[in-house]
């Protein structure tokens, strides 16, 4: 949701017309996914902490990472537990 608030906001900025249109959303868009997808499938927790490690590697500090999911540190840690 805080994403959604953010994009709103920046196109309010940015937009260059007095409604959004789908031109203005392709610089929030990005072209192709960043997270590696798993290859077989696998459950919605399994997803979640592949997820949780990518983002923690890339980010340097669990702090970063809660912040950049948009969860509580302790909320991660609950989630990481046992990884």
């Amino acid at each position: 949701m805080r994403e959604l608030q953010h994009v709103i906001e920046r196109l309010s900025i940015l937009g260059k017309h007095r409604c959004a249109i789908a031109a203005d959303l392709q610089w929030f868009v990005p072209t192709k996914p960043d997270f590696p997808m798993p290859n077989e499938l696998v459950t919605l927790r399994e997803l979640e902490k592949q997820y949780i490690d990518w983002v923690l590697a890339r980010s340097g500090s669990k702090a970063r990472a809660a912040a950049i999911l948009g969860v509580d540190p302790s909320t991660l840690y609950r989630r990481t537990r046992g990884s």
